[in-house]
């Protein structure tokens, strides 16, 4: 196996008399976020551009994994209080000048001249280092490295910088049941599946570290504000079908809605008494999802929304 493909190794037959437990564990490391000392966010609503991420030679899978990494990256993004284009909008006009491809792109351009072509003040540049999802017989190993960084276009300076690594590692310890290893293992297997959960979990790592300028915006957008929020999962009925219930308190009279990470987004709330929200989503069957924070939303008549997040606990939910 070449060091930095993506590979899946199938399961022996051999093992099917055997019965396994699998452990997991998450793990992540980088170095601390550096910021320049002049970065100053929230002074004035400012546009930023997520672009296209690099990613080192050498990968299966190249495509996808930027696809996913930077999908994941921008809906995390997405939440703090910059003015986000996007990134369907800025591959289209990249395509349009033929700077699509991060090596022409970085070559030919410097951020200030990209940032006035794109109307963007602030660029986020990724380098994806390594990526790894192999599944062997008595472990599973899924890992990614990349380097982020944020320009100011007004003065080509990085602003903010962060290197990060993320991994989910998995080994079988106690005999158990064969069908509890061929269903873990094929949940493995599924390449796309283990990526978007472990993006996820490397997004809200390095987003938090971004300095976001929201509350210093709130004053003058006046952004809709959520005082407090509530998040329970309960059974229902003899199907034991999972139910998850989000209660917000907030501003009176807006459109409220919540999202479950990525995965279901803008489930409508109902405004119960003034100022309070009420919603709940309920698994179908076949569906699971593991590790998601839930965001709840406030709009005006404007369109402007006000967003918290849900950090007590991490939402997972399977039928």
């Amino acid at each position: 196996m070449h060091k930095n493909s993506i590979t899946t190794h199938k399961i022996p037959l051999l093992f099917l008399a055997g019965c396994f437990f699998l452990l997991s564990t998450a793990g992540c490391a980088g170095h601390s976020a550096v910021v320049s000392k002049d970065f100053h966010p929230g002074e004035k609503a400012e546009w930023a551009a997520v672009l296209p991420f690099s990613v080192e030679k050498g990968f299966e899978n190249e495509y996808e994994i930027e696809k996913i990494l930077r999908a994941r990256f921008f809906e995390t993004f997405s939440y703090l209080g910059y003015l986000d284009r996007n990134t369907e909008d800025i591959d289209s006009q990249l395509k349009k000048l033929g700077l699509y491809d991060p090596a022409d792109r970085d070559n030919n351009l410097s951020p200030q001249k990209l940032g006035e072509m794109l109307g963007a003040d602030f660029l986020i540049y990724g380098d994806v280092k390594k990526a790894l999802n192999s599944n062997g017989i008595f472990f599973s190993e899924t890992f990614i490295s990349a380097n982020l960084k944020m320009v100011e276009t007004k003065t080509g300076k990085v602003i903010w910088e962060k290197k990060h690594e993320e991994s989910v590692l998995s080994s079988i310890i106690v005999p158990e049941s064969a069908v509890k290893m061929i269903e873990d293992k094929a949940e493995h297997a599924d390449t796309q599946k283990i990526l978007n959960t472990i993006a996820e979990k490397f997004s809200r790592e390095v987003v938090e570290t971004i300095p976001d300028p929201s509350s210093k915006l709130a004053a003058d957008i006046r952004l809709p504000e959520i005082q407090a929020m509530d998040v329970r999962i309960e059974k229902t009925g003899g199907d034991e079908s999972p139910l998850l219930r989000v209660a917000m308190a907030g501003a009176p009279a807006m459109l409220a809605a919540f999202d479950i990470g990525n995965w279901r987004t803008n489930i409508p709330m109902e405004e119960t008494s003034p100022g309070n929200y009420e919603g709940s989503y309920t698994a179908l069957p076949g569906e699971s999802v593991k590790d998601c924070l839930v965001v709840g939303k406030l709009k005006d008549k404007d369109g402007t929304v006000g967003t918290r997040i849900f950090r007590k606990q991490l939402v997972s939910l399977k039928f």
